[in-house]
């Protein structure tokens, strides 16, 4: 059985083009993953070595099936009850979570995000139709309800809690709504 290994993994930036791909032997592959680690030091390669040779980690299956369901100390606190309710993230949080985001993020370059927008633009990802129930008993299909909602001014999260019950109360003059079982094909730009 062979298993294809990034020459520089993704992580670090490499890609999927076959230049940067090389089969190998499943032992093969946790070799170059053990002289990753031992190279550089990442713990992913340390995880692929391991899961590659069959070996648990212990201590984080441990500590997972610890804090699972109402194991984990933080069960069930909502709100100001959780002890972070109210702390924001400091300016250094922040600042490391943006570079961490846009580090070697091919959708960060300009001309991928032209790319990416020209292709979308006035295109939905998803076309359904929904039938939207007024408190008179009238009902009207729409296609696409997010840009319904936006015409009109109204909350589509509204909408979506109400088509999946979360909320039973009418949202102005709105009562029901049910996406039909019927799927529109994409139109290719």
């Amino acid at each position: 059985m062979k298993h294809k290994h990034h020459i520089i993994p993704r992580y670090m930036g490499g890609g999927d083009e076959p230049s940067n791909i090389i089969e190998v032997t499943i032992e093969e592959h946790a070799e170059l993953h053990l002289d990753l680690y031992l190279k550089y030091g990442n713990w992913q390669d340390w995880r692929a070595f391991n899961g590659l040779m069959g070996v648990k980690d212990e201590m984080y299956e441990a500590h997972s099936v610890a804090m699972m369901g109402s194991n984990n100390p933080m069960f069930g606190l909502r709100g100001d009850q959780h002890p972070g309710y109210g702390h924001g993230h400091t300016d250094r949080h922040r600042e490391w979570s943006r570079k961490r985001m846009t580090h070697n993020n091919p959708n960060q370059d300009p001309a991928v995000r032209k790319k990416i927008s020209d292709a979308r633009s006035g295109v939905a990802n998803k076309v359904w139709r929904y039938c939207i129930t007024y408190q008179d008993g009238s009902s009207d299909i729409v296609t696409n309800l997010k840009d319904w909602c936006r015409q009109r001014g109204l909350g589509h999260t509204y909408l979506y809690a109400l088509k999946n019950g979360r909320r039973t109360k009418p949202y102005k003059n709105i009562t029901g709504v049910t996406r039909l079982h019927l799927k529109l094909d994409r139109p290719n730009p």
